[in-house]
């Protein structure tokens, strides 16, 4: 635009400089030839054309100006609207802005209540940590308090047994004792049970507490043998049925409580005639009757429902009714135990491989089978194994795994692999 005032500068000089010759030598022709206008003296004459070539050129000179003028007043205006435009767009900028930060603002105040809720949660989980911790010392300790409350019994129980050898008889105190102790360890069998569900989330002890109830029972059984002929949830029969109508499950149950009611008879009244000495509720019956006409395949059990002496009766009994399924499948893991760090004697190797047995079993029961016998896919591979074992300097994992699909009925097949560093070592099954 400078340049532009320059170029309009430099034309009104030019300008004014031709029209001051033109009109200089236009008066100077007029001079000597002595015109006249409007009736004027020459010299007269000359003058006019004189002051009209200067007002000539004062009236170019006030045009460009006015010319340039109305220019910068155009670019003025134009640089103006420019500048609203402008101004308008940075006002809306502005706002989008003042969107943009409230909205921020806003995500801020919600993070930041975030924030806080999270900590909160944090705080009540490391609380919730810190009396789970608690609780699993507190069962700890428990533990050990029914783990010594059953030596105490066992010991207890191991002089009974003594006095009742040496006594030779069925003594009426004696019996009233082992009773009692009966009583005793089915309480301390169920309060361990309850601690085994309770430690069983802090994920400890739980292979411990299951061979402490096995050993409870296999205690309880031995002791009951001796004056009780039926025990309380004692199987007097059970068979796997499948019914399509309430008419087959009814025939079915009763052809079972037959059967229930011979084994009871002998039991209770061993040598004599058979006679109906079972006794059970119709609601019993009818849940039972209600429950198997679906197409499933179920197992049924008749059970004692209390301890029956020789002699003794009426017996009562209740149903058990489960559905035979599918709870583990081939080739899981059932326990698992490390062998190889110390030098095992044959024996020894013998007893760890039983534990494990043991706790194969506890796993089996915890997840729903009923008839938990076990059986060896292989004994030899088994036997081998011990063998094997008992050679071992490094250390090496014994693991027992599910031969095949296991159901709610059993039976509970086994094999056994032994690995180190994920490698197999050893498979029971292969080496039969």
């Amino acid at each position: 635009m400078a340049f532009g005032y320059v170029l309009i500068v430099l034309a009104a000089i030019a300008l004014g400089g031709l029209i001051a010759t033109v009109g200089d030598r236009l008066g100077s022709r007029v001079g000597k030839a002595r015109l006249r206008l409007f009736n004027l003296r020459p010299r007269q004459t000359a003058t006019v054309i004189t002051i009209a070539t200067g007002g000539l050129i004062s009236a170019l000179t006030v045009g460009l100006v006015v010319l340039l003028g109305a220019l910068e007043l155009e670019q003025v205006q134009t640089q103006l609207r420019q500048s609203r435009e402008d101004l308008d767009e940075a006002s809306t900028d502005q706002k989008q802005v003042s969107q943009s930060l409230n909205r921020l603002r806003a995500t801020q105040r919600m993070t930041r209540g975030q924030l806080e809720r999270s900590q909160e949660r944090l705080d009540a989980a490391q609380k919730r940590f810190g009396q789970v911790s608690k609780r699993a010392g507190d069962l700890q300790k428990d533990i050990q308090r029914l783990g010594a409350e059953r030596k105490r019994l066992d010991q207890q129980l191991q002089r009974l047994q003594v006095d009742r050898d040496r006594l030779g008889v069925e003594n009426r105190q004696k019996g009233a004792q082992i009773a009692q102790r009966e009583a005793q360890l089915r309480s301390v069998g169920s309060r361990l049970q309850a601690a085994q569900r309770q430690f069983s989330q802090s994920q400890v002890q739980l292979e411990r507490l299951a061979e402490e109830v096995r050993s409870l029972e296999q205690q309880a059984q031995i002791l009951r043998g001796g004056s009780v002929a039926l025990r309380r949830g004692q199987v007097l029969a059970g068979t796997l049925v499948q019914v399509r109508s309430p008419q087959e499950a009814r025939l079915v149950l009763q052809q079972l409580l037959n059967v229930a009611n011979e084994t009871a008879s002998q039991a209770i009244r061993p040598g004599l005639d058979r006679e109906q000495v079972l006794r059970i509720s119709r609601g019993e019956l009818d849940s039972g009757i209600a429950q198997l006409p679906d197409g499933k395949e179920y197992l049924v059990r008749v059970l004692s429902a209390a301890n029956y002496v020789v002699g003794e009766g009426p017996v009562q009994v209740g149903l058990e009714v489960i559905e035979n399924r599918t709870v583990i499948r081939a080739g899981a893991l059932l326990t698992r135990g490390t062998f190889g760090r110390d030098n095992l004697s044959r024996d020894e190797v013998r007893d760890r491989l039983e534990l494990l047995i043991a706790q194969a079993q506890f796993r089996a029961r915890l997840a729903g089978v009923v008839i938990d016998t076990p059986r060896i896919a292989t004994v030899e591979g088994l036997v081998r194994l011990a063998v094997w074992l008992t050679e071992q300097r490094d250390p090496v994992e014994v693991q027992i795994l599910a031969n095949d699909d296991l159901q709610t009925v059993g039976p509970l097949w086994m094999r056994f692999v032994a690995v180190r560093d994920g490698e197999v070592l050893f498979d029971s099954a292969e080496s039969g």
